[in-house]
């Protein structure tokens, strides 16, 4: 437990804080740290129209080079966290392929991107 003036750190973990005020607890949910990939797919998505994008066209858009199968790793990922959502389309008449899978942020998502943005600004995220 870690104190400063009257309010005390109980617990921290990846989702949760848990400040002692007195005689009250307070649970703050915490976002998940961003990867730089994470945060550059959530940029993208960001950038996105409302519907979303399907992981192809977010690898088409640019950037850092991301292989097919990291992408698809990465949003199963976030979407796992909360920060994404999705939804399956069948694949269009005329094309072959499994149906289209669409990705969009969340409000989490959104939140964690701004997070990860001001640590970069302040040079506390490092590449990877």
């Amino acid at each position: 437990m870690l104190s400063h003036g009257q309010a005390s750190l109980i617990y921290i973990d990846s989702m949760c804080l848990l400040v002692y005020v007195g005689p009250m607890t307070i649970r703050s949910p915490m976002l998940p740290i961003l990867s730089t990939t994470q945060a550059y797919v959530c940029m993208v998505l960001a950038a996105a129209p409302p519907e979303g994008l399907h992981g192809r066209a977010i690898l088409r858009v640019g950037g850092p080079e991301i292989k097919p199968g990291t992408i698809y790793a990465t949003l199963l990922r976030l979407e796992g966290k909360g920060l994404l959502e999705s939804t399956t389309f069948a694949t269009p008449q005329g094309e072959r392929g499994p149906p289209r899978r669409v990705f969009r942020l969340t409000g989490d998502g959104r939140r964690a991107l701004e997070a990860w943005q001001r640590r970069a600004q302040q040079g506390w995220v490092l590449p990877t």
